[in-house]
């Protein structure tokens, strides 16, 4: 028997919370995958790329590095290797991590 104008407005507001509670839930989920992905680096790596360093921070590669360049991280925190032109920042795990947890 077809359903009623109030029973299908009944039907598709239930579907419309269940499909809210959805979206929660795998927001949720991606948040928790991310802060999980953010702590894949190996742990027996002591200096980390600007890349590695920003995506284990949840930040951008280029924001640490420019924070780098500005001398907002000590000596202990940061160093440079040369790479014949260019320069390359590598940042210590637990220093530079505490360091940019204090910026934000």
């Amino acid at each position: 028997m077809p359903l009623n104008q109030h029973e299908m407005e009944t039907q598709i507001q239930s579907m419309q919370v269940d499909l809210n509670m959805f979206r929660d839930v795998v927001g949720l989920l991606t948040d928790r995958l991310a802060s999980v992905e953010n702590q894949m680096v190996p742990p027996t790596r002591i200096w980390l790329s600007p890349a590695e360093f920003a995506k284990w921070m949840g930040l951008k590669p280029r924001t640490v590095t420019r924070w780098a360049r500005e001398g907002r991280f000590t000596d202990a925190a940061v160093r440079i290797k040369q790479r014949g032109q260019r320069d390359d920042w590598q940042f210590r795990r637990d220093v530079a991590a505490k360091e940019a947890a204090e910026m934000l």
